[in-house]
């Protein structure tokens, strides 16, 4: 997921980089240049690395590494970067010269006993294999999806916990992003295995 407030783009994979030494976490040095590769499914030229810090509203806020180097091969991508801090690392690309639009999504929720539902609400991108998370909720409203591609095929999604009964809760359609749009769909109560199942043919 390097999608973020700023910026939109298509994700080429991450993990989580943390330095520890006897349970105690340190920051990297500053002047250290660091290398990985992981598996790459298809070469996607011009991508960069960003470092992503914790959004209490947007799970990660990304910032790129202007001086990180990704090269693909046939079914590896490797890359340099130079560690800002520790935490989530991801490889991507901004997406340029597109129609932007502002996109309303408001889950409606079927609350047990009028509960409170804590909710996550993303739009999922399968064809670039990127994930906004446009904002965290408490119960039923509408949030906002800033700078999406008009015309780019999505999947609004919402999942989340309620507070009295803590069960699950999910719902989710598929769209197309047109210039002007209020998504609404039903969240309603669901097991972990129908939840993975509604999300396994993405």
């Amino acid at each position: 997921n390097i999608v973020t407030i700023h910026d939109f783009g298509e994700a080429g994979g991450m993990f989580y980089l943390r330095f520890t030494a006897n349970n105690i976490s340190y920051g990297p040095d500053p002047d250290t240049t660091w290398g990985a590769t992981m598996p790459a499914d298809s070469i996607i030229p011009g991508m960069k690395v960003y470092h992503g810090q914790p959004d209490a509203d947007y799970g990660n806020d990304w910032t790129v590494d202007s001086a990180s180097v990704v090269v693909d091969t046939f079914n590896t991508r490797a890359f340099t970067f130079n560690t800002l801090d520790y935490g989530w690392i991801s490889t991507g690309k901004a997406l340029t010269g597109f129609n932007p639009a502002n996109v309303g999504i408001t889950p409606q929720v079927n609350a047990e006993r009028n509960e409170t539902v804590d909710l996550a609400v993303y739009l999922l991108f399968p064809s670039i294999n990127s994930v906004m998370n446009v904002d965290n909720i408490a119960g039923q409203q509408t949030v906002t999806a800033y700078n999406v591609p008009v015309g780019m095929q999505a999947v609004a999604v919402a999942m989340g916990v309620g507070r009295i009964t803590n069960k699950a809760y999910f719902g989710k359609t598929n769209v197309t992003i047109t210039s002007s749009q209020n998504i609404s769909f039903s969240v309603t109560q669901m097991t972990d295995q129908q939840i993975f199942d509604s999300l396994d043919n993405l």
